[in-house]
């Protein structure tokens, strides 16, 4: 191990512990930002309906080579902490996969603690694990991806789950999951607070 004299030591640990304290004021950021996006969620209480009223299952079948590659989504591809989804690098696939389009809301379906849920913003398609929630014209598909990317929304899922190792959602469970459904004006406005927030989380990553 090399020891530099006492004069470099002391000003690596100064440099270190400034990096420390930078990276615990951005989790305090993200923290706080992520407290009041929750925040605004809860307020909402406007009209509730379950999710098959307004973002019923998608189950569509199309030929796998009629979709990009890079556009397949698997549960291995998609990230948790509702992070998003990475490109798909398998090999091709022979025969059909479910359809998703721009705007639908992909979740995967094993071990739904690990928090897959993605908002498309692109057409693809993907495997019979995920599932595809197309809102309807009633909604904006933002409002509901916020709405159900709530640990609310995971814990009911896990409230009625099967298998230990690799737990499955019940689909007909996860259909009922009730929602507010306030007006569209209200819902672009919630969403539109909703982003200042997520601007902050990134801006703090």
């Amino acid at each position: 191990v090399p020891i530099p004299s006492q004069e470099i030591q002391q000003t690596i640990v100064a440099e270190c512990e400034a990096v420390d304290k930078e990276v615990e004021e951005a989790k305090g950021q993200i923290a706080k930002a992520k407290e009041q996006i929750e925040h605004i969620l809860s307020e909402v209480n406007d009209g509730i309906k379950p999710l098959r009223a307004i973002a019923p299952f998608a189950t569509n079948r199309i030929d796998f080579d009629k979709i990009s590659a890079s556009d397949y989504i698997t549960t291995d591809n998609m990230l948790q902490d509702f992070e998003g989804v990475r490109p798909y690098d398998g090999e091709p696939l022979a025969g059909s996969v479910i359809e998703y389009k721009r705007g639908d809301i992909l979740m995967s379906n094993i071990r739904p603690y690990l928090k897959k849920i993605w908002l498309a913003d692109r057409d693809g398609g993907c495997s019979p694990d995920v599932m595809v929630f197309r809102p309807t014209a009633e909604v904006m598909s933002e409002f509901v991806y916020y709405m159900i990317r709530r640990q609310t929304f995971i814990d009911y899922v896990m409230n009625d789950v099967k298998g230990m190792k690799m737990p499955r959602g019940n689909k007909d469970n996860i259909i009922r999951y009730a929602i507010p459904v306030p007006q569209p004006k209200i819902q672009q406005q919630i969403v539109a607070r909703i982003h200042i927030h997520e601007a902050k989380i990134a801006e703090a990553k």
